[in-house]
């Protein structure tokens, strides 16, 4: 459940349908895919979603703000499946990434925001696919059917 749309509009400055688009994006998606993918899932009695999101999500810096805020909410937006669906077999999490380098998301970030992230890292280098893509697979895994509702963060914030 990968979705994303950065925009690096100052809040006082962003038009309504920048933010409309980024919400879309990153959270009006993944409820839709989410919600279509539950069906099948509950039908079968078990099922894994997770969702990508970022740092953003509990790191608030100047011109971040719309696509943090989307990633948030898209953060409770699992938590909040969690909870309708508890003891149904399926589990909702979401894997909080930093930086991966040579993504276009990042290669957007004005530098001085990306410095500012940096700094309050405690990993402090760029995050691998591969890394990303272990969590991904150790949540969408039987190993990890006793988790859910949680978020698991790469590059860790503090």
């Amino acid at each position: 459940n990968n979705a994303g749309a950065f925009s690096g509009d100052l809040l006082l400055m962003a038009p309504a349908d920048r933010f409309a688009k980024v919400l879309a994006a990153n959270l009006l998606g993944a409820h839709v895919v989410t919600r279509e993918a539950v069906k099948l899932m509950r039908a079968a009695g078990s099922g894994r979603v997770v969702s990508i999101s970022s740092i953003a999500a509990r790191l608030a810096v100047a011109g971040n703000g719309l696509y943090g805020t989307a990633k948030n909410a898209l953060e409770h937006l699992m938590r909040d499946f969690a909870v309708e669906f508890r003891g149904s077999g399926v589990t909702f999490n979401s894997v909080e990434v930093s930086f991966v380098e040579d993504t276009s998301m990042v290669d957007a970030l004005r530098p001085e925001a990306r410095a500012k992230y940096e700094e309050r890292l405690l990993v402090s280098r760029a995050v691998s696919l591969e890394e990303v893509a272990g969590a991904v697979e150790y949540l969408a895994s039987t190993s990890a059917g006793s988790i859910t509702g949680q978020v698991i963060s790469l590059g860790s914030p503090f």
